[in-house]
């Protein structure tokens, strides 16, 4: 069965980020490091993601972990400072696949609003993109039980059938297991010379 549509996470392959940078910069403006260690744990977090809280929200339930009275702006940059540099080696793959126009490409991402806004300031130009799915609009992340036929179903495919067709590129291999085992082909992300290698031996380079 050949490949119709590849897929890519953004956060650890198109884009890389380190949430240490936003613990050290709560640290460097004052906030406690076992409280700063909270700001991406607890489940106010995970519920930002899955899109069952605002970012109003999840902005207040910060404010009471960390102990600040920062603005939601103030806490927006602070969560957006983990995302520090496009790979221009992933961005260089996912144009030359547009290119070709072979493949469908589009985008699988567990995110949320404040992070997908940082994203796209910070992505440079690329075509388009034939599916974009995120886990906020779909109100579940990749690990949780049953969401790779629900990603399934938000492709247009039915659940069982020709799930081979599509290639996850992520960069957490239980994630790419968890494909896998629901019929789709995936590709464990390292780096960008590894990647087109992958996608060589695929056909698709």
């Amino acid at each position: 069965m050949s490949i119709k549509m590849v897929l890519f996470d953004i956060g650890g392959v198109l884009i890389r980020y380190d949430q240490a940078l936003t613990h050290n910069h709560l640290v460097d403006r004052g906030v406690p490091a076992d409280r700063a260690g909270k700001f991406y744990e607890g489940d106010a977090y995970r519920a930002f993601a899955r899109g069952w809280i605002e970012s109003w929200e999840f902005a207040s339930w910060l404010r009471a972990e960390l102990g600040v009275d920062w603005s939601d702006s103030e806490l927006q940059a602070a969560h957006d400072i983990q995302l520090y540099e496009v790979d221009p080696g992933v961005v260089g793959i996912v144009r030359e696949i547009q290119a070709g126009k072979a493949v469908m490409v589009g985008l699988l991402t567990d995110t949320n609003v404040w992070q997908t806004r940082r994203e796209k300031e910070m992505m440079p130009p690329l075509g388009k993109f034939h599916a974009e799915v995120r886990s906020y609009e779909i109100r579940r992340c990749k690990r949780d039980p049953g969401a790779f036929s629900m990603i399934t179903s938000w492709l247009g495919y039915r659940v069982g059938q020709r799930q081979g067709e599509i290639l996850l590129v992520d960069d957490k291999p239980d994630i790419c297991q968890l494909a896998e085992a629901a019929g789709f082909r995936a590709i464990r992300f390292e780096s960008a010379e590894q990647l087109r290698g992958g996608l060589v031996e695929h056909g698709l380079l």
